[in-house]
């Protein structure tokens, strides 16, 4: 008999270990995303340092970013494609950029806490998409974030923006392009050095870029991160604007959210390299989409695609750009040489985070 118990004992005792092995390893999977908060590799794992600031969970620095990589098994043919009308949309957002009663916990939240909440995005804020179905090509689409010195409007958009493109049921990669230095910021070569960076190191995955302005959120999931199925059709997506009572008014032209597909975007030469500082770089790039490339803007009609931007002051070192006028008059005279294929920018450093990829850029300060 005190045999039998023995034998029943353990075989309990087998039973309960063979059931914690999954919560094990999601509690290690949560875990490690901690454990290596604020450091960052280069190449062959050789640490460098540790961030002063809290800038994300675990992130690798590389000099050339490696292939896509994920541990999840691939869907077959025989796994049905996702619908094109998600059904995981909730419709309107509660964007809020203040603590209160509506909020919970920090706010905004660290990248490490949106980390946590998106555990399944992987190493620098790739989504391969939904594991109970396909993603078809058209609902694939790389963000590129052009930035510097926004870390807290960068919380805001990256908590809120990962939520909204996996209910879309996207496939998805989340770029920063980030100036690496104090001169006046140029936002058109931030985004162009992205734009290559993308179509050279993920090639064949992302055919449609959105260029995402880190101040402009969506209120809505429905608003689509998608290229126009018309190859003729760019599509500005944030042309509802909370900060102009949701009219299209007021000097905009692509500003906010642009979405193009990349034979276009190659086809206008990318924008213009030449406009440092604020203001006339997204006319240039209207003139260019439209006079240029003999493109069309498409503004999506429905009343649910409405943006809030984030109120901030005029970032340092970032005056007006006097010759913005002068230069936009010649914006036909320049599109062919002054672009993707007159780009001479460094890439400092890489670095992968879970929630995005940080590209340090060190713009080319020649001016035509």
């Amino acid at each position: 008999m005190a045999m039998r118990h023995s034998v029943l004992l353990r075989l309990i005792m087998i039973l309960v270990a063979l059931c914690s092995i999954p919560m094990y390893l999601t509690y290690f999977q949560v875990a490690n995303r901690k454990l290596v908060k604020n450091t960052y590799v280069v190449d062959d794992d050789v640490t460098l340092s540790t961030k002063p600031t809290e800038q994300a969970t675990p992130a690798h620095v590389i000099n050339t970013a490696v292939a896509i990589k994920t541990s999840r098994e691939p869907t077959t043919t025989e796994t049905p494609y996702c619908p094109e009308e998600s059904p995981l949309m909730n419709g309107p957002l509660h964007v809020f950029f203040e603590a209160g009663n509506e909020t919970k916990g920090n706010w905004p939240p660290t990248l490490e806490e949106t980390s946590r909440k998106y555990m399944n995005v992987e190493l620098g804020g790739y989504y391969p998409g939904p594991e109970d179905c396909r993603v078809p090509a058209k609902q694939s689409v790389a963000i590129i974030v052009p930035f510097r010195g926004r870390d807290e409007h960068l919380k805001y958009l990256l908590h809120y923006l990962h939520g909204i493109l996996q209910r879309q049921q996207m496939r998805y990669l989340v770029v920063v392009a980030e100036q690496d230095d104090r001169e006046p910021f140029n936002k058109a070569q931030m985004m162009n050095t992205a734009f290559q960076y993308i179509m050279r190191e993920y090639k064949g995955t992302f055919d449609c870029v959105a260029f995402q302005d880190v101040d402009t959120l969506s209120e809505d999931d429905r608003t689509l991160y998608r290229c126009d199925d018309d190859d003729n059709n760019v599509v500005h997506l944030a042309h509802r604007i909370d900060k102009y009572n949701y009219k299209f008014c007021c000097g905009l032209t692509v500003g906010g959210v642009l979405i193009m597909k990349r034979k276009q975007f190659e086809k206008i030469n990318g924008f213009s390299n030449q406009y440092f500082g604020w203001g006339a770089e997204d006319d240039d790039a209207a003139f260019r989409i439209e006079e240029g490339g003999k493109l069309k803007i498409v503004r999506p009609q429905a009343e649910y695609y409405r943006f809030k931007m984030i109120k901030h002051p005029r970032d340092d070192d970032n005056e007006a750009e006097l010759r913005r006028f002068d230069m936009l008059k010649k914006w036909e005279d320049r599109m062919t040489k002054d672009g993707l294929n007159s780009l001479d920018t460094k890439l400092n450093r890489v670095i992968k985070y879970y929630t995005h990829t940080r590209l340090f850029i060190k713009p080319s300060t020649v001016r035509n």
